[in-house]
């Protein structure tokens, strides 16, 4: 089974509810691998996948993960994907005022970077 980010799984979901509640139970685009499937059956899917690998249960907890995921800061996420976008286009160079030289203390860029790095593995945008 293909392994999904928690927030790629959270995405997923509010798009179904929303093709759910706009045009029922239609058939969607594949996942790569999948057969052709209906909204309702990705959903349950997906519902499956949180609740495995996230430990994401109950309705309460998956409303909690979803407001979570709406309430980012979008001017923080357009930096990110920017830095992301320049970073898959080649080497970039990120420098930091509270970086200390020669020292092995993390900061805030070294958070980013880490950041930038893994999602580079998996092509993913923040949102």
């Amino acid at each position: 089974m293909q392994e999904y980010s928690k927030n790629h799984s959270l995405r997923e979901i509010r798009k179904l509810i929303n093709i759910l509640d706009t045009w029922g139970n239609v058939l969607v685009p594949t996942l790569p691998g999948d057969k052709e499937t209906n909204a309702l059956d990705r959903l349950t899917f997906f519902l499956n996948y949180l609740k495995t690998e996230f430990k994401i249960e109950s309705l309460d907890d998956l409303q909690k993960e979803i407001d979570a995921l709406n309430n980012k800061d979008k001017v923080i996420c357009d930096a990110l994907n920017t830095i992301y976008k320049q970073a898959k286009n080649g080497d970039i160079n990120l420098v930091c005022y509270c970086k200390l030289p020669n020292k092995f203390v993390s900061c805030h860029g070294d958070f980013i970077k880490e950041l930038i790095m893994d999602k580079l593995k998996n092509f993913i945008f923040f949102s």
